[in-house]
């Protein structure tokens, strides 16, 4: 709820550029990029490194995702989390011949913040990985 006062509060600004950037990009992101990566992209690596690939694409799509290739990255969607507030999901298969694990990078917006403030982006993406996490496990959450 509050999550959405503070969209709302926020009364906007210009819509989103196009430009994407890391948490750690944005302006006093220091003490929150922590929790975005051991709340959220850890986990969604590990999630995303069992079901065959296919089915991740298929819950990106279901939350609305449209696909948007990153060159290197196994695949990449662009998931509406609110008007205005896409998230850029990218998702790196593993590839245990040269030792590197499974990875997620969360992206957003460089204009993110006229529309929400890094507790709440923190907390939107917590939301959007557990959305995730129910539809790749099946379950409704």
């Amino acid at each position: 709820m509050i999550l959405l006062y503070n969209y709302i509060h926020s009364q906007g600004g210009p819509p989103p550029s196009g430009d994407w950037v890391g948490l750690e990009s944005l302006p006093n992101s220091v003490s929150k990029v922590k929790t975005l990566v051991t709340c959220c992209e850890e986990p969604l690596a590990r999630l995303c490194s069992v079901p065959p690939h296919p089915s991740i694409e298929t819950a990106f799509r279901q939350l609305g995702g449209q696909p948007r290739p990153q060159a290197g990255a196994t695949t990449g969607f662009v998931i509406p989390v609110l008007p205005r507030v896409p998230v850029y999901l990218l998702y790196w298969e593993a590839d245990p011949e040269d030792g590197f694990p499974a990875r997620v990078k969360i992206l957003f917006d460089r204009q993110v913040l006229a529309f929400l403030d890094l507790e709440s982006l923190v907390f939107a993406a917590e939301r959007l990985a557990d959305r995730l996490h129910g539809l790749l496990l099946g379950e409704n959450r």
